[in-house]
């Protein structure tokens, strides 16, 4: 039997590797005249003679057609080195099959695999040959390099080859500096890739190459960075505000957002304290209570060419006033609310009174990872459902604004959450007016962030209503999640006890 089931996976093997080269999964439709002169190998693994015939066939259809002897093949498109790592136990490989399973909803499934193949390659496992397609089919793209090892030399080898979707997923640090610098289709992993292992690397191929990419090119690279960027980025991200290019200046503007310290947030700074007027109450008070009462109003105020240098998308045909002070409203720092305010608890007295500025200031506090301004306005996003906006509020953009400001303060949260955090954000999906949506858009963060309370209250939920099947088939996506993240975790562990 193990005989058999050897051969099996060696034609597996074999099949993949023909689809990946030959681009179909027939091993006969290799062109005859393809394999002439190609001296076979006759000794070695199975895998092993498949794999130098592969890469000489290959060659040889890169080639025109011509033939190549195997000893003159290309070194790039050679059979892979030795393979280091063992395949993983059977029990390890069952979990995965449970996480590639229709079981596992899409958006977690990214997650629950990064976390496999990193625990996987920390034990000194990989995948077979069996998950290849699937696993390559489903990773984030490109994969975290901590999760590449997992993947084996086979999935790094057929990656090589440029079957898209796997070359993208497993990029390497050369690959990606070449894509990069001629801005090849794979410039946006490629930007990613260099910017999360080798950011100087990619600052100088920016340098080099910035003025011989057309706009499309730097739109991607900028985009693509955006939540990566760091300080030693403003330099370049400054230069490409002046970009002849609408889409090149839009994008590098966002990803200066994410700079609390940068020009740019120094500037909207100085706009939001011309733009917002703090009017004190009639009544005595002092202090907080003074601060909770006053009226906030906005200028009139419409933006200057040198102002839309700043902007993150084009303005408006109509309604410019009211985009611009959205444009502000959710890029202005915490300093420049303190400095209007006068106090950081000045600060949330205002915005928890004013809905439309707490929605702006909660955008500008995740897009910046600013963790004490988010923990500030938590509570005031926790009170409430849904913003009582007049008609004609100023507004970020944004779909279900409310919900999105939640979502996005409570991700600068790291887990485990406390018992009282993670109890108030399962209630406030339970009050909602729709629960299933509420509980759908925190369930990747309550799956991975949440503390050992809700496991408690998911076990004792009874969803009843118009919603109820919508949220029983949420709480079974988070109750199946946490579970495979807890198989996951203990996937070594179990096996080092005594």
């Amino acid at each position: 039997m193990a005989g058999a089931v050897g051969v099996t996976e060696d034609w597996r093997w074999n099949d993949l590797v023909a689809h990946a080269t030959l681009g179909t999964g027939r091993r006969g439709d290799v062109p005859e005249r393809s394999l002439l002169g190609i001296a076979l190998p006759g000794d070695g693994s199975v895998e092993d003679r498949v794999l130098q015939a592969a890469a000489a066939g290959w060659s040889a259809r890169r080639a025109s057609l011509r033939a190549h002897a195997l000893e003159a093949v290309d070194a790039r498109w050679d059979a892979p080195e030795e393979e280091p790592l063992g395949v993983a136990p059977p029990d390890a490989l069952q979990l995965l099959d449970g996480i590639l399973s229709g079981l596992v909803a899409t958006p977690d499934r990214a997650g629950l695999l990064t976390r496999w193949l990193t625990v996987a390659g920390t034990a000194g496992w990989r995948i077979s040959s069996g998950h290849l397609t699937e696993v390559l089919d489903q990773v984030p793209r490109p994969l975290p390099g901590e999760a590449v090892a997992a993947i084996g030399r086979q999935g790094r080898w057929l990656a090589s080859l440029g079957q898209t979707r796997w070359a993208d997923a497993l990029i390497d640090v050369p690959t990606a500096e070449e894509q990069l610098a001629i801005g090849g289709r794979q410039r946006r992993v490629a930007a990613v890739r260099l910017w999360s292992v080798a950011p100087d690397r990619g600052h100088d191929i920016l340098a080099e190459r910035w003025g011989h990419w057309s706009a499309g090119v730097r739109t991607d690279v900028v985009t693509a960075v955006g939540a990566l960027v760091r300080s030693d980025d403003e330099q370049w991200l400054e230069a490409a505000l002046r970009d002849e290019t609408p889409r090149v200046r839009h994008a590098a503007a966002r990803a200066l957002g994410r700079l609390p310290d940068s020009r740019r947030a120094q500037r909207m700074a100085e706009r939001l304290v011309r733009l917002v007027h703090l009017d004190p109450p009639r009544r005595a008070g002092s202090g907080a209570e003074r601060s909770r009462a006053a009226t906030v109003t906005l200028a009139d105020v419409r933006p200057s060419t040198a102002d839309l240098v700043d902007a993150t998308a084009a303005p408006p045909p109509v309604g410019l006033t009211a985009w611009w002070q959205g444009q502000v409203l959710s890029a202005a720092p915490r300093h420049a609310w303190e400095r209007l305010t006068g106090s950081l608890d000045a600060t949330t007295a205002v915005l928890a009174d004013h809905p439309p500025l707490l929605l702006a200031a909660a955008r500008a506090a995740a897009d910046q990872r600013d963790a004490i301004l988010a923990e500030r306005l938590r509570p005031a996003l926790l009170a409430a459902h849904e913003a009582p906006v007049p008609p004609g509020a100023v507004l970020p953009p944004g779909g279900d604004r409310w919900m999105e400001r939640l979502h996005d303060v409570l991700a600068l949260v790291d887990g485990p959450w406390s018992p009282e955090l993670t109890d108030d954000v399962v209630t406030w999906c339970a009050t909602h007016p729709r629960p299933g949506t509420a509980l759908g858009t925190m369930a990747t963060l309550l799956a991975t962030r949440a503390g050992g309370v809700l496991d408690q209250r998911l076990a004792a939920a009874r969803p009843t209503g118009l919603h109820a099947q919508m949220v029983a088939s949420t709480i079974d996506r988070i109750s199946l999640s946490r579970s495979l993240y807890r198989a996951i975790d203990h996937m070594i562990h179990d096996r080092t006890e005594p």
